[in-house]
């Protein structure tokens, strides 16, 4: 229904408040790397957009959302009051255990472009999601993969795609706009 909408908000509050956050902030390695935390959350939340359209929970009229449109509101604060909150929470702990690995292991993505490490960090995202989505389902009655099919994998695999074009795009525009 709405479950991407809670990392979505703490996406956007988190890069609110790196923002306002002093320039001496930013030698604290989890300030240094919020940007991972709001990549993942985002992304994440735009992977899981696309799967909500498919499955028409996400309409383009308002009020956008079927739930909404169908008097589910009660059920659908209920499911992103478990299922939302539930898949900030993990995005917060792996991104926690993220920032611990680079501080023990150092970092190692220097191959890694820009473009594709925020697709990477849009698949995780999205994954960790998914993955509560799949625990709800299970512990509900139903099955993992309640839903899915072919399709609509391959729709989340193009839009990543379509995601990663776009941030090459723009990176090679702004750099030659810096040249």
């Amino acid at each position: 229904m709405a479950c991407f909408t809670v990392p979505l908000a703490t996406a956007a509050a988190v890069t609110a408040a790196k923002e306002a956050l002093p320039e001496g902030a930013k030698a604290n390695p989890f300030v240094a790397k919020l940007g991972w935390l709001g990549k993942m959350m985002f992304g994440g939340s735009f992977l899981l957009a696309v799967e909500h359209v498919y499955h028409g929970e996400i309409i383009f009229t308002p009020p956008f959302l079927t739930a909404v449109k169908n008097g589910e509101t009660a059920d659908m604060l209920h499911e992103m009051a478990t299922r939302g909150v539930a898949m900030t929470v993990l995005l917060l702990v792996a991104w926690v255990a993220m920032v611990f690995a680079s501080r023990f292991f150092g970092e190692r993505r220097a191959h890694l472009g820009p473009a594709a490490f925020t697709t990477l960090m849009a698949f995780w995202g999205a994954a960790l999601m998914w993955s509560v989505d799949s625990a709800a389902n299970v512990l509900g009655g139903g099955s993992v993969l309640d839903g899915w099919d072919v399709p609509l994998a391959l729709l989340v695999l193009g839009s990543g795609l379509f995601l990663y074009a776009v941030l090459s795009l723009f990176g090679r525009l702004s750099a030659r706009a810096e040249a």
